[in-house]
């Protein structure tokens, strides 16, 4: 049996629960009138009741309202509800403004208004009012960021100590909260300015009403390190997208090599290192190259590889493919359609040893052979410099710079023309110290002289090794020995 609905007089949405179980009254056919007591009881969204008159027309619903007279079955009635309820969607939207506004200038005073207040305190009419325990968890929570440097860790070390969030109980009665960090609520937690003492409203930042639990120290030292990961983040992000050997290139166990970066001196020095020390292992045997460095000379291989067509089409038959592979590479490269790098399908080191495979086109699934070259490497801690086997090297112009003043301040005390280091030091606007290391140099022997010169000495000899190497030998064949020569 059809039924009448009354619409009650609270205001909803017509998201709500009681409206759609109208709407499925309706459409049921149970219902032939709705009674409201306003219009803008229903909604005051013309958008939103327009959608709900198509639904009362479409099943032949009468829509009624007490207190207002009209008759949406003509149009002289159908244009009195739309002035009824644009006038309602009005007053909501000003309303609306109103709250918005009354939010904002009370905010704008440092005023708390409302909502769930943060770990370190607890609501105190318009303002806050801070819960020691809590408060020093807080403390605890930047200062442990500042160690770890990283919001990850920072989560793993909170939840190692058992620090959970803040516990609260509801209105209703429920407790909520009390759970282990995550890293969204910690990002959060450590940009709030309200543990500064302030209020912050969408972009502003008002000088709140409460106390302070954090000094500026801490708090300035905090938000330079986040933006120092954020920008570290978008280099490497830029820096792995610049990658040329990115997912190619592995170590002798087989590692996938990642680019990553050091700064020094405020230089960013880019490398390829093996992933499991990004990943906070610790490996002895864990490889650092120079990015630049190694790009360069997988690059090389690859153009000398294209160029010599004995040595490709002898690698192709190995791998059994056409001999005419060498014109299509070369013809490629030349043509500027292929980097050598589209080539590069996998670069494998050991240690004397890079074998670099090559596809015979960019294609996914084109033949590969394989280039083979010689490599010495020599390590400098984590960090290894590469030699090909017969590459020429340019001189060290550090080296070569102390080598050539070494000598002609040398030449200035024997000839008398200077005094002492002293006067040399002074004359060259140089420390004293700047000047005893390089004196050494002059008595290098000829053989480490020349290799100097010409950029044949061992990889590891640097200027700074030298420098700091102490006291040399007198005798030339000792000298060689300790500076990494091979014994002739």
């Amino acid at each position: 049996m059809a039924r009448t609905c009354v619409v009650g007089e609270r205001q909803h949405t017509l998201n709500r629960p009681g409206l759609d179980a109208l709407i499925a009254d309706i459409k049921r056919g149970q219902v032939d009138v709705v009674v409201v007591y306003k219009v803008d009881r229903l909604t005051r969204s013309l958008s939103d009741f327009a959608k709900l008159v198509d639904v009362f027309d479409e099943h032949a619903v009468s829509f009624v309202s007490v207190t207002q007279q009209f008759n949406t079955t003509s149009s002289m009635g159908r244009l009195t509800l739309n002035m009824l309820l644009s006038f309602a969607q009005f007053e909501r939207e000003v309303t609306g403004e109103r709250i918005r506004d009354k939010l904002a200038a009370s905010m704008a005073k440092g005023m708390w208004m409302g909502g769930t207040a943060p770990l370190g305190y607890a609501p105190n009419g318009r303002s806050l009012k801070i819960i020691p325990d809590e408060a020093e968890t807080v403390r605890t929570i930047y200062q442990l960021y500042l160690e770890v440097k990283s919001v990850s860790k920072l989560a793993e070390e909170l939840d190692r100590r058992k620090i959970r969030s803040k516990r609260f109980k509801t209105k209703t009665g429920n407790w909520r909260g009390g759970h282990k960090f995550a890293q969204g609520g910690l990002y959060k937690l450590l940009a709030n300015p309200i543990y500064l003492g302030k209020i912050r409203h969408k972009k502003n930042v008002y000088e709140g009403l409460h106390e302070a639990i954090l000094d500026q120290d801490l708090w300035d030292a905090v938000q330079k390190q986040i933006e120092d990961n954020r920008q570290g983040h978008k280099a490497s992000h830029h820096l792995q997208k610049n990658a040329l050997l990115k997912d190619k290139m592995f170590d002798p166990e087989g590692d996938k090599m990642v680019v990553s970066h050091v700064q020094n001196h405020g230089k960013r020095y880019h490398y390829y290192i093996t992933s499991r020390v990004m990943r906070g292992q610790r490996d002895t045997n864990a490889w650092r190259l120079p990015k630049q460095e190694i790009e360069g000379r997988v690059e090389r291989i690859v153009r000398e590889a294209i160029v010599n067509p004995p040595l490709l089409i002898e690698a192709a038959k190995v791998a059994g493919h056409p001999s005419d592979v060498w014109t299509r590479l070369h013809g490629g490269i030349e043509l500027g359609e292929l980097s050598p790098f589209d080539l590069v399908k996998r670069v494998d080191l050991a240690v004397g040893e890079i074998t670099i495979t090559l596809a015979i086109s960019a294609e996914e699934k084109a033949p590969t052979l394989q280039i083979k070259k010689a490599l010495h490497m020599q390590r400098r801690g984590l960090e290894q410099r590469l030699v090909l086997a017969g590459e020429t090297r340019k001189p060290d112009p550090a080296l070569v710079k102390l080598l050539v003043r070494g000598i002609a301040w040398l030449e200035l005390l024997t000839s008398g023309k200077a005094k002492s280091v002293k006067d040399i030091a002074e004359k060259e606007g140089l420390s004293g110290r700047y000047i005893s290391k390089a004196l050494p140099f002059a008595f290098l022997s000829p053989r480490i002289q020349q290799a100097i010169m010409i950029g044949a000495q061992p990889v590891d000899l640097t200027a700074k090794k030298l420098a700091h190497i102490g006291q040399l030998p007198l005798d030339w064949t000792e000298q060689e020995t300790l500076l990494g020569f091979p014994k002739r």
